[in-house]
């Protein structure tokens, strides 16, 4: 069910917007032509909840356009999203070796939230950011 949010991303991608199921939202850059998904984003958590908070569970950029600024892109429609849906906030988990989505992440402004940071000698280190929204 797409909940028709459009948003243009430069001369070539679109990001769409579908609710997939009562806890989740999909965001989708894809290419003016059609032929593919470029990039995708999902945000889930209690989505009708005024003030909830929101977990950011999923980022994928296809390989050839990683470092392009798609990433970037979709994730700020996740974020401007839960924003207009009044959410409080976002929270997410990185794993140590992902430091682009880390680095992607705080620069949209996630902080990090070394309380909530978990892991085991056997694990790999996993860093909880979170994002406060006005919601």
């Amino acid at each position: 069910m797409s909940l028709g949010l459009h948003t243009s991303i430069g001369n070539a991608v679109r990001v769409t917007t579908t609710r997939a199921g009562s806890g989740r939202v999909e965001f989708h850059a894809i290419p003016f032509d059609g032929t593919r998904v470029v990039a995708s984003a999902v945000v889930s958590g209690p989505l009708d909840a005024v003030g909830s908070e929101l977990a950011f569970d999923e980022l994928w950029v296809a390989p050839d356009m990683r470092g392009t600024g798609i990433g970037t892109r979709v994730t700020r429609a996740a974020i401007t999203w839960a924003d207009l849906h009044l959410a409080a906030g976002i929270d997410t988990y990185v794993p140590e070796e992902n430091v682009a989505m880390q680095r992607l992440l705080e620069q949209l402004g996630f902080e990090r939230r070394p309380e909530l940071e978990h892991g085991e000698e056997s694990w790999t280190q996993i860093f909880a950011l979170t994002l406060e929204l006005a919601g």
